[in-house]
C-alpha cells in the first residue's frame, strides 16, 4: 500500500464534526456518534449498477475489470432549525482516485443507507468549484454539505451566485 493509498482514509469526517459542534455550540448532539451504514449503502449502489465492488480502503472501491470507481462516505444528521443538514470531506486524492476510472461515482448517505446519493463524477466534478474548501500546510479538501428540505436534497454551493443550493434528489436510490 502506497502512502497515496493511506490518504484515502484520513479522519477528516471527525474533524468536519468538531467545527460543526463548534459553530452550533450544541450540547443536545453526542459530540462524535458516530454513523456506519457504509455497507448498507454499498448494497444499494451494487444493486443499482449490477457491480461487485471491491473495497480499496474504508470508502474507495472499484470494480474487478478496473473501469468503475466509487468513492462512497456517509455522515449523521445535523439540526438545523426545522432543516437537517450533513457534511463530507472531499480530498484531492479522491479526485485523483476517481478519474483514474472511465467511469466513476461519487455517493453520499445521508443519516441512513435510506438516503443514499449516487452522482456519475462527470457531473459532480464541475460542482467541486462551487464549494467551501479547507486549505492549510499539509491539507486541503472540499466541504461537501447536503441540505434536506421540505423533501428534497440539496447540494451547496455557496460560491455560486447565482443558485446557492443544487437539487440532487434525483439521484437518490
Amino acid at each position: 500500500m502506497t502512502s497515496k493509498d493511506l490518504k484515502l482514509d484520513e479522519p477528516v469526517e471527525e474533524e468536519i464534526e468538531e467545527i460543526i459542534e463548534k459553530k452550533s455550540n450544541r450540547s443536545d448532539e453526542p459530540k462524535f456518534a458516530t454513523v456506519n451504514f457504509h455497507d448498507d449503502c454499498l448494497t444499494k449502489i451494487q444493486q443499482k449498477l449490477q457491480i461487485n465492488f471491491i473495497k480499496k480502503t474504508r470508502i474507495a472501491y472499484a470494480e474487478k475489470e478496473k473501469s468503475v470507481s466509487l468513492i462512497c462516505a456517509i455522515s449523521k444528521v445535523h439540526k438545523q432549525g426545522k432543516f437537517e443538514k450533513y457534511w463530507f470531506a472531499f480530498h484531492p486524492h479522491q479526485k485523483d482516485f476517481l478519474i483514474e476510472y472511465s467511469t466513476a461515482y461519487i455517493a453520499y448517505g445521508c443519516g441512513s443507507s435510506d438516503n443514499t446519493f449516487l452522482i456519475p463524477f462527470f457531473e459532480f466534478e464541475p460542482l467541486l468549484k462551487n464549494m467551501w474548501i479547507t486549505e492549510n500546510e499539509d491539507r486541503m479538501y472540499w466541504h461537501i454539505v447536503i441540505h434536506h428540505r421540505d423533501n428534497r436534497f440539496l447540494l451547496a454551493q455557496p460560491r455560486n451566485e447565482s443558485q446557492d443550493l443544487l437539487d440532487i434528489t434525483k439521484y437518490k436510490l
